[in-house]
């Protein structure tokens, strides 16, 4: 980095160009993509089922993409390709059914990396879960490079929710 003593005048804009080309070499770089609406599922029962996120929207800067710490799998899945912080903030619709013996009375959202998985939300009643309930939520996770993640969807054992979709989304690199 040159100073208006080393450049020998003091209107050198080329210079100066170039010197904050060389800090912003030294800057971390953030990351943050979009993501909008998903596949809805139609009937769900069980644990851990997938809710695919739906398409990349975009990115919250020009030059983004190439500092993506993970790809995109064609399932609705990412994979971790170096380690990385992230806040995953998401909204899902879950749709549930009429019938108490049949519906389930509550449905957990979680972000899953490898075994291990994090409560985002959950929505429940008393009885079953009726018409379209949405949620929102977050959470902040550490994971290492070549981990596999994903939004899952739990509901009690035999017992059914109508649809389920990822409404919107995006992911952050807190550095």
């Amino acid at each position: 980095m040159k100073t208006n003593f080393e450049r020998g005048q003091l209107n050198a804009q080329d210079d100066l160009n170039d010197n904050f080309k060389e800090i912003d070499g030294f800057m971390k770089k953030s990351f943050k993509e979009a993501f909008g609406s998903g596949t809805a599922l139609g009937t769900t029962t069980g644990s851990s089922v997938l809710i695919p996120m739906g398409p990349s929207l975009g990115y919250a800067e020009a030059g983004m993409k190439d500092r993506s710490p993970y790809v995109l799998n064609a399932n609705g899945t990412f994979t971790m390709t170096r380690d990385a912080t992230l806040i995953v903030n998401i909204a899902i619709q879950i749709t549930g059914t009429d019938s108490s013996t049949t519906g389930s009375d509550y449905a957990y959202v979680d972000f899953k990396h490898d075994s291990t998985q994090t409560r985002i939300f959950s929505v429940g009643d008393t009885t079953n879960l009726r018409l379209d309930q949405s949620g929102t939520g977050f959470t902040v996770v550490a994971l290492k490079n070549g981990q596999t993640c994903s939004v899952v969807v739990s509901t009690r054992d035999k017992k059914t929710i109508t649809n389920v979709r990822f409404i919107a989304g995006y992911i952050e690199e807190f550095i």
